[in-house]
């Protein structure tokens, strides 16, 4: 292929990503939520990693984070870490609704 078709094709999808996908982080269904936010994150990362505007992406990349719940991000965690997390909801909800002096004690040890 020519270098200009290479070229007008990476520069279509630089607009695309840049452009268009933002826009769907805005929608309120997990499942393009989630694609919109990997998408934008990797290609936040490949322009981290060439060196250009590094500050810039790594903000870019903090509201993209928000589109991942709880049941998309938990398989990025080892086993014993969701444990010690489920453990520490439980805890949390157990002493919700108890009196203040015993939200005390669980805060001092």
């Amino acid at each position: 292929k020519q270098w200009y078709q290479r070229r007008v094709r990476g520069t279509a999808g630089n607009h695309v990503i840049e452009l268009l996908l933002p826009w769907l982080l805005l929608i309120p269904h997990r499942a393009v939520a989630a694609f919109a936010g990997t998408a934008q994150i990797v290609f936040q990362i490949a322009i981290i990693m060439s060196g250009n505007f590094s500050f810039l992406n790594w903000l870019t990349i903090l509201p993209a984070i928000f589109c991942f719940d709880d049941g998309y991000t938990c398989r990025l965690f080892s086993a014993t870490t969701r444990h010690y997390a489920h453990v520490a909801d439980k805890l949390s909800q157990k002493y919700r609704t108890k009196p203040a002096r015993y939200k005390r004690a669980l805060l001092n040890g």
